[in-house]
């Protein structure tokens, strides 16, 4: 079940919430449960973030650059990409 607030465009901000998950794979039982964060800000700023409980990710687009970040282990990249959401998806 997901659960969104409404939101109104050009700027977006969005949580989705996903409930635990479970399935049997050879008798064993999959569960994962993680929250994921949606903000936009047109036309060139861009935060997803996704939680589940233990580790924080982060991704960050703004202005030209793009940056990655994970809370536990205190890891983070930047890049140089075009500027604008759309041109910084497509790249790579």
């Amino acid at each position: 079940m997901y659960s969104r607030p409404l939101v109104s465009f050009p700027n977006v901000s969005k949580t989705m919430h996903r409930n635990p998950l479970s399935a049997s794979r050879a008798g064993l039982i999959v569960s994962n449960q993680f929250e994921v964060k949606l903000e936009v800000q047109r036309p060139a700023s861009l935060h997803i973030s996704r939680f589940d409980g233990e580790r924080s990710q982060h991704l960050y687009v703004h202005k030209g650059a793009m940056t990655i970040y994970d809370t536990v282990n205190r890891f983070y990249a930047t890049a140089e990409v075009p500027d604008g959401i759309e041109a910084a998806m497509k790249f790579g």
